[in-house]
């Protein structure tokens, strides 16, 4: 019975430091981790390494950014990474003319990361046309319930999963396993929410919630109250232009 949820975000991209690279998909908008981003990931799984009980599976969303956050977990506890659409970015409606819902397959990320399953089918789909705030946390809802079912179902014997997805997908994700579509969850890049629950007749609840396992601390919150989408690639909002600035002075 699954009984604990780690569910993290990516850490800090690419394109947020100076100097980009391209995406190494070669898929506009799916970027690689920064170097900061990927200190974070090894620092997110040395966490993990020292918590109980240990995560069985892991979900990642089909962006490279989560891949490869959640690689050096999947290396330690020599998992397998399997890419459910379901936990993947949000899209506001009208936000872009073009939206990489599931920017790579399987088999492509497994190129790169060959810990990914590329037997394992994707439970949800998410929209190709966007979603509006109720969209993504019904998505959220479905993909969390397809997700814990199948495994009651096939893998009774598997505790604890961990979930690596985006900012607004984790906060949708979280609310959906509260059942409570307000609940106030913080989302800084590579950032991890833990949930719980006794037994199936019981209540989830969060346990952990934070970045005590990254060395420099909250970096790039966000939530449904920001102006910019959470997938936004663009610069334009003075707030997320702040945000950067202070973040970029790691990678410079």
């Amino acid at each position: 019975m699954v009984n604990t949820i780690y569910i993290a975000r990516h850490g800090f991209r690419s394109n947020w430091a100076p100097n980009p690279p391209p995406p190494p998909t070669g898929i506009e908008g799916d970027v690689r981790l920064a170097i900061h981003g990927c200190e974070q990931a090894e620092q997110l799984s040395q966490f993990l390494m020292k918590r109980t009980p240990y995560p069985q599976r892991i979900y990642s969303s089909p962006f490279f950014r989560c891949v490869e956050t959640s690689n050096p977990t999947a290396e330690k506890m020599d998992l397998e990474i399997f890419i459910e659409n379901g936990v993947a970015e949000w899209f506001k409606k009208g936000h872009r003319s073009h939206i990489p819902t599931a920017p790579s397959s399987p088999e492509q990320l497994h190129e790169f990361f060959p810990r990914v399953n590329t037997a394992y089918k994707s439970m949800v789909v998410c929209s190709p046309e966007g979603e509006d705030t109720e969209e993504i946390h019904e998505r959220a809802k479905r993909a969390i319930k397809c997700i814990v079912e199948d495994l009651e179902k096939n893998h009774p014997e598997i505790e604890a999963v961990m979930i690596t997805t985006h900012a607004a997908t984790k906060i949708a994700l979280g609310r959906a396993l509260l059942n409570d579509s307000t609940k106030a969850i913080r989302a800084g890049v590579c950032s991890l929410d833990i949930y719980q629950r006794p037994d199936t007749n019981s209540s989830w609840e969060i346990t952990h919630s934070g970045v005590e396992h990254l060395i420099k601390g909250e970096e790039m919150n966000w939530d449904f109250e920001n102006e910019f989408g959470a997938g936004a690639d663009d610069n334009d909002d003075p707030e997320k232009r702040r945000l950067i600035e202070l973040a970029t002075k790691i990678d410079s």
